[in-house]
């Protein structure tokens, strides 16, 4: 937009060469128009190399052998404000986080384990039942052996009850001990996990709404110089070319006008800051690889665009 807008100045300085126009404010507008050529041409470069080392990180054969490949966000940046609640998120994070999960069922098993041996420390009572039968007969004879085990010798059973008290049951005591420091240590480690998640969500949920104060106040900035230099062209325009005071509003109209390429550049990466803000906090809470699609990748000799039709539109809602 600023490459466009210096070419409109430098053609209309250019049809007033014979009138009005300066050589050297025709040179000042002829430099500023090569100055953003090459930050257009800079740019570009800086884009193709951002989807060099996407496509490589994505180590897809077909995308590396395939020129004709672009990559495109699906969605526009994100604008507006959405709720954002630290309570949800720390609930949240409790309910995806994979090692508050993982805590949580070594805690249970080692409870398990707790609860044997808290049962190994009482005596032991034991009711034994017995029965026994034996026949035999030479020669392989398999069926007489059979029966006589119930006619030449009667079945014989038996019952009784065993119980045990080890004196002084140091053996269990020790192992039960150990297991409550156990559990006890995996308590505290879970605390710590709990901690350090709180605090990542915590800085996630700020992170997010500082991102969108700075979005505000970036628009606003672009909105400022944006009608600064919409003064300034003015003003220039109806002033005589011949005048010495054209020079200086010439000059203050480009720097203007690089003034407001900044701001939005400036205003596109508050944009960007903020997206990545949600998604962060989507990390932080570990619901990213639940809700997070952020990027539709084209086929070869295709392209995906933003679904934003017509010219680039600025809006902000509160």
């Amino acid at each position: 937009m600023a490459h466009d807008q210096a070419v409109k100045i430098l053609a209309e300085l250019q049809n007033r060469e014979q009138i009005d126009a300066l050589r050297s404010q025709i040179a000042r507008a002829r430099a500023a128009v090569a100055i953003r050529r090459a930050n257009v041409q800079r740019a570009m470069l800086a884009t193709k190399s951002a989807q060099s080392r996407i496509v490589t990180l994505i180590n897809n054969p077909f995308w590396r052998n395939t020129a004709a490949v672009e990559l495109t966000p699906a969605e526009a940046p994100a604008t507006t404000q959405g709720t954002v609640d630290l309570h949800n998120a720390f609930q949240t994070a409790l309910h995806y986080r994979p090692e508050v999960a993982q805590h949580m069922e070594e805690i249970r098993e080692a409870q398990v384990r707790l609860g044997i041996s808290k049962n190994e420390l009482l005596p032991t009572l034991d009711l034994v039942l017995e029965t026994y039968v034996a026949g035999l007969d030479g020669n392989y004879d398999v069926s007489d052996s059979i029966g006589s085990q119930f006619a030449d010798g009667a079945p014989s059973y038996s019952a009784g009850i065993v119980f045990q008290v080890p004196l002084g049951n140091r053996a269990a005591q020790a192992e039960f001990r150990r297991r409550e420091a156990q559990v006890a240590q995996l308590m505290h480690e879970l605390n710590a996990v709990l901690a350090r998640v709180s605090l990542e969500v915590e800085v996630a949920v700020f992170d997010v709404q500082a991102a969108y104060q700075e979005l505000q106040g970036r628009y606003e900035a672009m909105l400022a110089t944006d009608e600064e230099r919409k003064y300034l062209y003015d003003r220039w325009r109806l002033l005589p070319g011949d005048e010495r005071t054209v020079s200086f509003v010439l000059e203050e109209l480009l720097d203007a006008q690089d003034r407001q390429m900044e701001a939005e550049s400036s205003f596109v990466r508050s944009q960007v800051a903020y997206t990545m803000s949600h998604f962060s906090l989507q990390r932080a809470s570990g619901a990213l690889l639940h809700f997070g699609q952020p990027m539709h990748v084209a086929n070869a000799s295709e392209h995906v665009t933003v679904p934003v039709g017509g010219a680039p539109t600025y809006g902000l809602s509160p």
